[in-house]
């Protein structure tokens, strides 16, 4: 892991890693959630993630400030004590919105 890699722990199954990488000269901000093999006790990762353009990390990160600002307005999303992680209330929105 480098410098720059973040790890989150989803729960007790899950992790989200959030990592720089390259690709055939391109760099890119990889957010994939990983896994521990049952069998091998290793750490995977899963088929769920995104391969981001670092060009447009900032655009990106723009953008989801944005939502979360619109979220803590519905109040779909709560911040508590410093280092918690924020409480989502989900019933804010519709179900299919």
């Amino acid at each position: 892991m480098s410098p720059a890699d973040s790890v989150l722990a989803v729960n007790d199954k899950q992790l989200l890693r959030v990592q720089l990488g390259s690709h055939r000269g391109r760099l890119f901000c990889a957010v994939r959630f990983w896994y521990l093999d049952q069998r091998t006790r290793e750490l995977r990762p899963s088929k769920r993630g995104v391969s981001l353009p670092a060009g447009n990390l900032p655009e990106i990160i723009e953008a989801l400030q944005k939502i979360v600002a619109q979220m803590v307005k519905d109040g779909a999303l709560e911040f508590t004590a410093e280092g918690r992680p924020p409480k989502v209330n989900g019933s804010v929105y519709p179900p299919d919105f």
